[in-house]
């Protein structure tokens, strides 16, 4: 008499495509006919964060607002380098906020004159504001207790919120949240 056994493994991963590579990471709160994977315990509604490079998430954008001496203050603060290996060097904002990585191809930052406590005014214009500014409007108020000068938004990019605000010499930013932007 002869028994065949057949066993099925499963494995869920997901690609997270990056300029510097794919990344392999386990699913999350994926279910499928041989298995069913919930990595995450999180109440309804709170979006997951993501550890060290994998904050890179495809239709989150992270906000940070804050205060800058200048806009020349603010390019230096969030300007990416490279060795003359190309070696990616980490901006003072990066830094700052314990960002191991990010695309600068997807982040906005803004310098303006004049402070501004109105959370639409300071989002006005950029890329999905009708969605960011909703968002936040909802989560923070329209008016905020503390006017700021500039903001920085990185678009796929699900920041996990380790370091909540920082005061670098002149730059002073606050990490405000995450949410979807499509």
């Amino acid at each position: 008499m002869e028994i065949k056994l057949k066993i099925r493994f499963s494995f869920m991963f997901k690609i997270t495509p990056t300029i510097w590579g794919d990344f392999w990471e386990p699913a999350e709160n994926i279910s499928g006919p041989h298995c069913s994977v919930n990595a995450s315990e999180q109440s309804p509604g709170e979006i997951p964060a993501k550890k060290g490079v994998f904050m890179q998430e495809k239709n989150y954008v992270s906000l940070w607002l804050g205060t800058s001496k200048s806009k020349k203050s603010l390019d230096k603060y969030i300007k990416i380098k490279y060795t003359r290996d190309g070696d990616f060097v980490p901006s003072i904002f990066a830094r700052d906020f314990k960002i191991e990585r990010y695309d600068d191809d997807f982040r906005e930052a803004e310098f303006d004159d004049e402070k501004s406590n109105n959370i639409h005014e300071l989002l006005d214009g950029f890329s999905y504001s009708d969605v960011v500014v909703e968002y936040f409007k909802n989560k923070i108020g329209e008016e905020l207790a503390v006017p700021y000068n500039s903001v920085i938004l990185l678009y796929n990019f699900n920041y996990d919120g380790m370091v909540k605000e920082i005061k670098n010499g002149t730059e002073y930013f606050k990490f405000i949240g995450v949410t979807k932007y499509r």
